[in-house]
């Protein structure tokens, strides 16, 4: 979602959609309030899962995960930045970007926003970094426009290696740290401390991975409540598991006293949660603490 502009976007394994919101100021290429367009073509992107899809609001850029490590660059409408990638409401194939590879699916994306940096988590438990032409350089990943890998598969093994891919990442802004969740029977679940992360404690180094507790199933999804410091999960597949994680800045107490703590919540939730269905999204509403989700079957 565009917040700035009121307007979202949906895309699927062959369509790319904006959907200009009842709140939407009108005018433009893509006029009317309420209104669906569709947009430029990305070509077939990988299955359909929404967290391969990030907005980046200082710049009105869109990223889009594709199959055989294609990355796909959206220049929104209000997209005035130039540069390389110069034209506004245009699609841009990334994958001649140094660095990325061209045999394995980009399954997630987490944006850091404050440092213009993309990081992916990829199949074979491939993690790259991939710093945006906007990103100032400098530091042990010092080149715009250029990716690096930090997985422990195939690059400097910076990061616990992910049996099967890693399919949710979310970004933690204010402790500067990606959490990485897989598909793999046993529930993989990382923790990466970047670059810019200065907070010691029980993780204490920056540029590092480190594996955080097995939930004994298989995760699609991750959502940070950034006020709480607190990570939501969802199971994948059959596996309909719902999980709270308290992550080390938790101090809050309450029914989930703990920090760095797991809490199985699968029972908290509605009736209509099948046992063959598993939760494919969630999305957290901060300013009224609630969390949304949408599951596979409908």
């Amino acid at each position: 979602y565009d917040h700035n502009n009121d307007v979202l976007y949906e895309r699927a394994q062959s369509s790319f959609r904006r959907y200009n919101s009842t709140f939407y100021s009108g005018g433009g290429t893509y006029p009317a309030a309420d209104a669906v367009y569709n947009l430029p073509s990305l070509g077939t992107v990988s299955y359909g899962l929404n967290h391969s899809t990030v907005f980046d609001s200082n710049h009105n850029v869109i990223y889009v995960a594709a199959q055989s490590g294609i990355l796909y660059r959206y220049n929104t409408t209000a997209y005035t930045g130039g540069g390389t990638y110069p034209t506004a409401d245009t699609v841009y194939n990334l994958q001649p970007v140094s660095g990325f590879p061209s045999n394995k699916g980009i399954f997630s994306l987490a944006y850091d926003s404050g440092n213009d940096v993309l990081y992916e988590g990829g199949e074979g438990g491939r993690f790259f970094r991939y710093n945006t032409e906007f990103y100032a350089g400098g530091g042990t990943y010092p080149t715009a426009n250029t990716a690096y890998e930090l997985d422990n598969n195939y690059g400097n093994g910076k990061v616990p290696a992910l049996v099967n891919p890693p399919t949710a990442l979310v970004y933690d802004s204010i402790n500067k740290v990606v959490y990485l969740s897989g598909w793999a029977s046993g529930g993989n679940f990382v923790r990466y401390n970047t670059t810019a992360y200065t907070g010691g404690g029980t993780y204490p180094t920056a540029d590092q991975g480190y594996t955080l507790t097995a939930f004994g199933f298989a995760l699609a999804e991750l959502t940070f409540d950034p006020i709480n410091k607190v990570l939501y999960t969802g199971g994948y597949n059959s596996e309909n598991k719902f999980v709270r994680y308290n992550t080390t800045s938790y101090t809050a107490g309450g029914t989930y006293p703990t920090a760095d703590t797991a809490y199985d919540l699968s029972s908290k939730l509605l009736k209509f949660y099948a046992a063959a269905y598993a939760i494919y999204s969630q999305e957290y509403d901060a300013a009224n603490s609630t969390l949304y989700w949408g599951f596979n079957g409908g």
